[in-house]
């Protein structure tokens, strides 16, 4: 599968999620999609709580996803969550500031904004897709346009580019490329 085929498969799945909602406050879960070099396909739909907590997530990003990528070979991934982001206009200095300074939270931000991100990995490609959620009281919450965002970051990236090199060196053997870095102290 090229990664125009992957990111087609990855962008008919959320809009298959979307089409089953019923309910005002129904939401996209966390999925993890991922290809091997055999261009099969699985998807993992993660529990929620593993974003409950900065913990939780590093747990998620540099033990759990990796450890799946190398137990399925895979050679590209995909990570759909739903969350809130913040836009800053570059012009807005104070904003910018608060931004490269990481004091601007997303979801305590009066500017943030609900939306669905997926973030294509490879070994040599990234991309970020952005989507804004409209929701109303009465109908269930649908998708503005997606707009690709330039140079994915966060805990995330990183771990899985390294679990991914892993499996393209040839010395990914089922096990994770990560250490006993879990839980952190030990």
């Amino acid at each position: 599968m090229t990664l125009k085929e992957f990111r087609k498969h990855v962008f008919e799945a959320v809009a298959s999620v979307s089409a089953s909602f019923d309910e005002p406050d129904d939401d996209w879960p966390a999925i993890f999609f991922l290809e091997d070099e055999a261009g099969r396909g699985t998807t993992v739909r993660l529990c929620g709580h593993f974003f409950d907590g900065a913990e939780r997530k590093d747990l998620l990003a540099e033990v759990l996803l990796p450890t799946i990528i190398q137990k399925l070979g895979a050679i590209r991934v995909a990570l759909l969550t739903s969350s809130w982001i913040s836009v800053v206009d570059p012009d807005n200095e104070e904003r910018v500031a608060a931004m490269d300074a990481d004091e601007l939270r997303p979801s305590t931000d009066p500017l943030g904004q609900e939306a669905v991100t997926i973030m294509i990995v490879s070994v040599d490609q990234i991309e970020l897709w952005t989507a804004r959620i409209r929701r109303s009281l009465e109908q269930p919450p649908t998708l503005a346009e997606w707009q690709k965002g330039e140079g994915p970051h966060g805990r995330f990236l990183g771990p899985l580019q390294q679990a991914l090199q892993h499996i393209q060196d040839g010395s990914g053997n089922g096990d994770p490329p990560c250490g006993p870095r879990w839980p952190p102290g030990e």
